[in-house]
Parts: structure tokens; sequence; C-alpha cells
């Protein structure tokens, strides 16, 4: 049975509440805090492979891993160790359905290691998100990667995607209008804004079965199913998550897709010319995101780290080990 679990997290649910709260309450108190932390993360897969934590084979305890993108490799031991404790008190309980504990075939420095790099990876191109948008068995599910890479933002719960009307995009001269601000999208996105927008089945796989549902109508370009005209903040992650799992790319998540657009973007204005001051002000304009030091700074830091570590793809690049000055060298 799955229960909603706590007011702020209301469209949130879990598996297994009760095993849950009894291993939290037999465990230390300055443990608590991150626990249930990691077990409100994991409830988005936990709906996807249709049962609980406890009974995770070691690849989806992988793709758990990667998605929680942890900062060093002492933080995804420290995730790593919670969900080792997780099972072994829910098989010595007799409530999981294994009979060795997945998650110990993952500690060790090898896979610690693996997984912390695989997981790391937060630049993604541009080909590869249009590849992963169009291998989506939904179109409703493909355009929320392509919109999250191509400019509508992920803050404010996906406010600005949960919210999109088909009255919003421009198709002939490919353009979203959002706020006070517009972005311009790609022949690609632009055709699976319109496969979204007329598409009537939608196809959820949970664990190995297959289900189809009804796309609600309505005027919004990524609604939900049945009589849900306009998605959740909720689906959407769970969306990407089930993404990030089928496409095997456990690094997918709303900040990499909006991250990588955003370097993309940059990129592209200073192979065109502008300096790497004007590439950052345009670029934080472009994406909406908020006008001060903080965030210009972030945006700075984040462009810069890519330029310098690999090549522009084209006809130029950037002298990988050199200090950045805003000019480009011709090959």
């Amino acid at each position: 049975m799955q229960i909603a679990l706590d007011k702020d997290h209301e469209s949130t649910y879990y598996f297994d509440f009760d095993t849950k709260m009894e291993f939290l309450n037999s465990s230390p108190s300055s443990t608590q805090r991150s626990m249930k932390t990691l077990f409100r993360h994991s409830a988005l897969l936990e709906q996807h492979y249709g049962k609980d934590l406890h009974s995770f084979t070691s690849k989806e305890l992988e793709t758990l891993l990667k998605s929680l993108s942890s900062v060093s490799l002492r933080s995804l031991y420290g995730n790593l160790s919670i969900i080792r404790q997780y099972i072994a008190f829910s098989i010595e309980m007799n409530y999981s359905s294994l009979h060795k504990n997945t998650a110990s075939e993952l500690n060790n420095k090898k896979e610690l290691d693996r997984l912390f790099q695989e997981s790391n990876r937060t630049y993604l191109t541009e080909n590869e998100v249009v590849k992963m948008a169009y291998e989506a068995e939904n179109a409703q599910d493909g355009i929320i990667l392509s919109l999250l890479f191509e400019g509508v933002s992920f803050k404010d719960e996906y406010l600005e995607l949960v919210n999109l009307s088909i009255d919003q995009v421009d198709f002939e001269n490919r353009s979203v209008t959002l706020g006070n601000r517009t972005i311009f999208i790609s022949s690609e996105t632009t055709e699976l804004i319109r496969k979204a927008f007329y598409e009537e089945e939608y196809w959820s796989v949970t664990g190995f079965e297959n289900r189809k549902y009804t796309v609600a109508k309505g005027t919004n370009v990524v609604r939900g199913i049945r009589n849900n005209s306009k998605v959740t903040k909720h689906a959407i992650r769970l969306r990407i998550a089930r993404l990030s799992d089928l496409l095997n790319e456990g690094n997918l998540n709303g900040r990499t897709l909006n991250n990588s657009g955003q370097i993309h973007y940059a990129k592209s204005l200073i192979v065109n010319g502008c300096s790497l001051d004007e590439a950052i002000i345009k670029t934080r304009q472009y994406f909406g995101l908020p006008d001060n030091q903080t965030a210009i700074s972030k945006l700075r830091k984040k462009v810069k780290s890519n330029l310098m570590e690999a090549k522009i793809k084209g006809d130029k690049v950037y002298e990988k080990n050199q200090r950045y000055t805003g000019k480009l060298l011709s090959i």
C-alpha cells in the first residue's frame, strides 16, 4: 500500500511506509534526517519499479544512486550505507523479498568510484538531449527534456512547464513566450511539441507491466492522464526519473538539463563573436535566471569550467589548458 507521508510532500508516496517508520525509529536521531531525504527521493523510483526500496536489485540501486548526484564520494558512500542498513533490517524482519543484501554488491571502492563518475556527469550535449527526447516512448515525456534544455525553467517546482499553454508557442517563428521573455526552439523541439500536444495515448512502464492511459484533453502542452489536464510537478519529476532509468542516463534531471542548455547557449554565443561577459549576461536573461551576483557567478563558473575542459564542437575550439581570454583559436 502507498501512503502519503507528509504535508510538505503531499504528492510523494511510499511503499511499505510502516517498515520505513520502524527502521527510522530504530536508528539514531542524528541520522534520521538523511534517511528521510533518501526515502523521499527513492519514492519516485519505487513507483516506477512497483516495489519498495528494500527489494531493489543492484541494477535498480545503481539507478537510484546515480540520480542522487552526490557531491562527493563520502556523500555517495553515506547514501549507500543507509540503503544497505535498510535492506539488512528488512531482510532480518522478513519484510523484503530478497535473500541477500543487493547493496553489498556495490559496497567497494571500484564500484563506488564508477558510480560517482557516472552520476557526476553534469553536461549533456544538444544531440544527446534530442536523441533521448525522441527515444522516449511518449512525446509527452520527451518534450519535457527538450524544453528544459532549450530554456524553460525548472525552478519553482517546474512552474513554467506545468503552466505552458499551446497558445504560448509560435510554430511559424519557432518560439515560446514565457512571461517577459521569449525563447527560440529547434525544429526538432517544435515538431515534438506538436506531437506531444496531439498525443492521445500515454504508455506507463511500472516494473514489468506496460499500461496504456488516455492523455487528458486541454490546452497545456504537457498534460496528465485521464482528467488531469494540467500535469503536476510530481508527475514531471517521476517522468524524468523513469526516462533516466529506461535510457540508462543516471544523472538525467531537471537541473542537469537546464544547466546543459545554459552552457550550450553561452558557447553558441561565444562561437558567434560574443565575449564571455556578454554571453553570461545574455544567457542569464534568456533562461530567466535571477539578476544577482550569485546567479551570475555560478553561471560564469560552470560555463568557464566547461570551456576549459572540453573542445567546442565545430570549426573552432578553445585551447584546453590556457587561461580563458574570450578569444577563439582556429584549427
